[in-house]
């Protein structure tokens, strides 16, 4: 691990993958403001449900 501080508030964000590592990274990233755009062939549901909702911007594909 490595501490870092930055502030996050409108900053674009990306996120590889889909599963639940990606969800946790993802939660987190908006928590603090970020734009988040994921990347997956094949998100979990909640991370669909996120982008219903308009929390972040996903994009199905490898």
């Amino acid at each position: 691990m490595y501490p870092i501080v930055v502030n996050l508030k409108d900053r674009r964000c990306l996120v590889v993958g889909g599963g639940g590592v990606a969800l946790r990274k993802a939660s987190g990233l908006v928590a603090e403001g970020a734009k988040v755009f994921v990347v997956s062939p094949e998100p979990i549901a909640q991370l669909v449900e996120m982008a219903d909702q308009g929390e972040i911007t996903l994009n199905h594909r490898a």
